[in-house]
């Protein structure tokens, strides 16, 4: 009858065995090629590298910093245009938030999916009615032309569309219009 220390023995004999360490050697080679499979995927998908590769191969140097600046320039340009718009027309009544989460913004049970994640340019809250968003507002830049960008504005209005809030899409190009933002306002904000 076979001992303790022999299955101990044995155990240990398949592990050390040359075959063992081949197989070891071909997982570690199988899920490295994976790996590599999907960070070209994921940065084709979103224009940059994952975490863990950032972090696996950034050992020397930070992998976060702030940005030089929290808008493109034509967020900028628009959002100081409906700061304008909205003070001339309702004075203290709505606020503007920049760059709103999803998920801050919808309740829903997908709150953990990844679109839930991303964020629109421009949310406007009502102050009178408990801060509730009134109208949200997207500047779309070439980003918007890929064919997952397009893919994601389109579920993105879907939400928007279901929940009764309206999203407004400009161009870059309308950003710095001040006529726009007028256009926009009394459409949705001015009864």
């Amino acid at each position: 009858m076979p001992t303790f220390n022999d299955s101990i023995s044995n155990t240990l004999g398949i592990i050390l065995s040359p075959s063992y360490f081949k197989i070891i050697f071909w997982l570690i080679i199988l899920w490295t090629i994976a790996r590599i499979i999907y960070e070209v995927k994921y940065t084709i998908r979103y224009g940059h590298s994952s975490w863990f590769f950032e972090r696996l191969f950034s050992f020397w140097k930070p992998v976060f910093n702030v940005r030089e600046s929290f808008f493109t320039t034509s967020e900028k340009q628009f959002y100081r245009n409906l700061k304008e718009v909205l003070y001339k027309l309702f004075q203290n009544r709505y606020e503007v938030y920049p760059k709103t989460r999803l998920n801050d913004v919808f309740n829903t049970k997908y709150s953990k999916d990844w679109f839930m994640q991303s964020h629109t340019d421009f949310l406007i809250v009502d102050k009178e009615q408990e801060f509730k968003p009134v109208l949200a507002i997207e500047v779309d830049g070439d980003s918007h032309n890929n064919r997952w960008q397009k893919k994601s504005d389109k579920f993105k209005d879907k939400v928007f569309n279901e929940a009764k809030l309206p999203l407004v899409r400009i161009k870059n190009e309308q950003s710095g219009d001040i006529k726009v933002a007028y256009a926009i306002i009394y459409k949705y904000l001015k009864n």
